[in-house]
């Protein structure tokens, strides 16, 4: 009797039946138990709900999801395999595939990369980059200039694939 007794104080969220004994039919409360299926329920939806909103602040996931909707883009190719395509050099030791932007186009708001496919190598566009990248339909659209920037300062977190480029 004294667990049945412990068990009613042990400041759980919902009630459970316990059946028999000296004291009869009592409730005991157990931590994240539910006896009402809506509560249940609602505990899913918030778990489910809950990590769904790690998963959409976890700019790993973000980029990838993006990339994924978009693997077909040249450009997006280059960032998912960047080994498989060269590199432009800039000088000081630094190497670019990519060096992202983001401009409107007729209310929309799209990520290009700059440095773009030239022949067999890449070439740093600058300003054309935007209209080169237009014509070609090497872009990602967005429904906000938010999320194009955020995406051209965080697509590097998927870097070939990986988790902030790791091996």
């Amino acid at each position: 009797m004294a667990g049945i007794l412990d068990g009613m104080f042990n400041g759980g969220l919902a009630p459970q039946p316990q059946a028999g004994g000296i004291l009869g039919n009592i409730q005991v409360y157990r931590p994240g138990i539910y006896a009402d299926p809506m509560q249940r329920d609602m505990q899913r939806q918030g778990a489910v709900m809950q990590a769904a909103q790690q998963q959409a602040n976890d700019p790993y996931i973000r980029a990838m999801e993006i990339m994924q909707a978009n693997q077909s883009k040249p450009f997006v190719q280059r960032i998912l395999q960047p080994d498989n395509y060269p590199s432009l050099d800039l000088g000081n030791g630094q190497r670019a595939t990519h060096l992202m932007a983001w401009g409107d186009m007729d209310g929309k708001h799209v990520v290009y990369p700059t440095v773009q496919m030239d022949g067999n190598g890449l070439k740093d566009y600058g300003d054309a980059a935007f209209d080169r990248a237009i014509k070609s339909g090497d872009y990602i659209t967005f429904p906000t200039a938010e999320e194009a920037d955020w995406f051209s300062r965080n697509y590097k977190a998927a870097w070939g694939g990986k988790r902030d480029n790791q091996p």
